[in-house]
């Protein structure tokens, strides 16, 4: 009698073992941050929209404002559907050191030299980042520019799981860059 209660446990102990809940499939499940591929998207897709017009509150078809842009490539990068204004782009993300930088992170700056963030870009690697300039449009620009770097703000990286859409697409179903 002993012998079958204790196999009786074992059986059914194993059986509520597997009463857990089911693994998820990482395709539906939100991620939490890029992947390579993911930040070489991006960087393709706002390099294609260098030498775009700079708008005032654009996003796209007659020209850009920065966040415009920034939302802009990344809903055809990544399908990501970002907040459309700066301060709502520097909420969703978070610091992080310019060493641990990586392409795709955001960059922002504080043009009016306030104190706030007011502008925002993309940053490209080596030191370089792509933004809208209200002169020269979408530009690709570099940090060792004074006026770029006096008015660095900080470089961050977006909180995917903030976001309302977060990045779900599987690897097969991405757009490709025009």
């Amino acid at each position: 009698m002993m012998t079958y209660t204790r196999v009786l446990f074992i059986f059914l102990a194993a059986l509520l073992a597997r009463c857990g809940p089911l693994p998820t499939d990482d395709s539906t499940e939100p991620r939490r941050n890029f992947r390579d591929e993911d930040r070489d998207a991006v960087i393709r897709v706002a390099d294609r929209y260098a030498g775009a017009p700079y708008r005032y509150s654009g996003d796209g078809e007659n020209g850009f404002d920065c966040s415009g842009f920034v939302r802009r490539v990344f809903a055809e990068a990544v399908g990501l559907d970002l907040p459309r204004v700066t301060r709502e782009l520097y909420r969703y993300s978070r610091s992080i050191h310019f060493e641990h930088a990586l392409p795709g992170d955001l960059v922002f700056f504080s043009i009016k030299m306030n104190g706030r963030a007011d502008h925002v870009g993309i940053y490209a690697g080596a030191g370089e980042f792509y933004h809208a300039s209200k002169k020269s449009g979408i530009i690709k620009s570099s940090f060792a520019d004074d006026y770029y770097y006096q008015r660095f703000f900080g470089i961050r990286r977006l909180k995917l799981e903030l976001l309302s859409r977060p990045l779900i697409r599987a690897q097969n179903e991405r757009r490709q860059p025009r």
